[in-house]
């Protein structure tokens, strides 16, 4: 989620308040990678919010889903961190 915001804040912001990159993206086009970063970030997000509603429904087995989901399509997701030790 850091990472989320760390690299969408400012450029979403300017989206909601009208800001350059609004009028920008508009005349020039997306440019691929960023799409796909941007979709990337959203199924990321959308992940966390279903393991989140797998802790709260307190059916704590179905989250081997959630988890076998993100193997099944690790390509349409942001990579995984590397696990602290």
């Amino acid at each position: 989620l850091f990472d989320f915001k760390e690299y969408s804040w400012k450029p979403l912001s300017s989206y909601v308040h009208g800001g350059i990159h609004a009028v920008h993206r508009h005349s020039k086009g997306y440019p691929l990678p960023l799409l796909a970063q941007a979709i990337r970030a959203s199924n990321g997000v959308s992940m966390m919010v279903g393991m989140l509603l797998v802790i709260l429904s307190g059916e704590r087995d179905q989250s081997a889903r959630i988890l076998q989901t993100q193997v099944d399509f690790g390509d349409c997701l942001p990579p995984p961190k590397p696990r602290e030790t």
